[in-house]
């Protein structure tokens, strides 16, 4: 994996099937997706998990609200996931 996009989602699941599907058909294929949902109320978990379900490149953290913010940048951390000191080959 080259690198990894993280998507924070809170109560957007009338957005996210279009996010989730544009990203994906990116040309660059080596990127893993992880979507943060911060304690949504709506249907997201559920589009969440059907992501996960359809494609080996996206993965899912659920957490009760406590600020988008904070679970993306708990995402950074994900063990042999991301190493931020890794720098881009371009």
């Amino acid at each position: 994996m080259r690198f990894s996009i993280i998507v924070p989602v809170h109560n957007t699941a009338a957005y996210l099937p279009a996010c989730i599907d544009s990203i994906l058909a990116q040309t660059c294929r080596d990127f893993e997706l992880v979507l943060v949902d911060d304690g949504s109320t709506d249907d997201l978990a559920a589009l969440c998990r059907e992501a996960v379900a359809r494609d080996a490149r996206v993965r899912l953290i659920r957490q009760e609200n406590r600020g988008v913010l904070t679970g993306a940048k708990n995402a950074l951390f994900l063990p042999g996931r991301f190493n931020p000191a890794a720098r881009s080959t371009r």
